[in-house]
């Protein structure tokens, strides 16, 4: 018999954060009017909303300060006044000899925390963002484009899922054969009887065809026996050893062998 089932009730739950992607193209025509405009002096986009929040670019053409004069510094600042957001983005200055821009998968990009009550977080970028030396080759016709992707991460509450009840059921050991051995010892149900040595010993037909190709060709093969009394008589074998083969047949297990004697 199986045991009876132990029930384990599994629970679920998925957190899944919404993102909101954004673009915007910042462009700075006749660019050469901007050079030597001094370190620490920007130039600012127009505000654009990504994720329910406003944003802007900064770009300083002779570095946010005098360790980087030698580059231009680019930075993203939240707008939104009293606001908090966490977002990746991404600058770039845009080639426009070349193939269209790919963004990075945001999952390579680090998430960044913005906040606009603290002047120090509201802005977040790169202060030797790219040499200033270096701008000839995105420079065309005087003009200048810088591309700001932003992705707003927005956290949401678990979601419950689907609750399922499983069960465990623990198996116990088989007990077959030792049924088998039983039924083998109180004779119940038996069908057939082999006569050995004058004693009558019953068994039961099914079981020892199902495991001797012998007895079943004897018992429902072609020459089956047409006996009514499904008495066989067995020549030559003492009865112990006929008794030690049933019990092998129904029990895969040799029986003890102090009842066997040479004759």
């Amino acid at each position: 018999m199986l045991a009876s089932p132990s029930p384990r009730t599994m629970t679920a739950s998925a957190c899944t954060p919404e993102t909101a992607h954004g673009a915007h193209l910042f462009k700075i025509n006749r660019y050469s009017l901007y050079r030597d405009l001094g370190v620490g002096r920007l130039i600012e986009s127009s505000t654009f909303a990504v994720g329910g929040y406003h944003w802007c670019v900064h770009f300083y053409p002779d570095g946010h300060s005098g360790v980087t004069k030698d580059h231009v510094s680019v930075f993203v600042e939240l707008k939104t006044k009293n606001a908090k957001a966490r977002a990746v983005f991404d600058l770039r200055l845009v080639d426009r000899r070349t193939q269209p821009y790919a963004w990075p998968n945001p999952s390579e990009i680090d998430p960044s925390e913005f906040d606009s009550c603290d002047d120090n977080s509201a802005c977040c970028g790169f202060l030797d963002f790219v040499e200033k030396r270096e701008l000839k080759d995105y420079i065309l016709d005087d003009v200048l484009v810088i591309e700001c992707n932003i992705a707003v991460i927005k956290f949401k509450k678990a979601d419950v899922q689907t609750t399922k009840t499983k069960f465990e059921v623990q198996v116990p050991r088989s007990n077959l054969l030792d049924n088998l051995g039983k039924l083998l010892e109180t004779q119940e149900g038996a069908d057939v009887s082999f006569k050995v040595d004058g004693e009558v010993l019953a068994a039961h037909k099914i079981i020892l065809a199902m495991q001797c190709p012998v007895f079943k060709a004897e018992f429902y093969g072609p020459m089956k026996n047409k006996s009514k009394h499904n008495v066989n008589i067995i020549e030559d074998m003492q009865p112990a050893v006929f008794k030690a083969l049933l019990h092998f047949i129904y029990t895969d297990s040799l029986a003890p062998m102090d009842d066997l004697s040479p004759q």
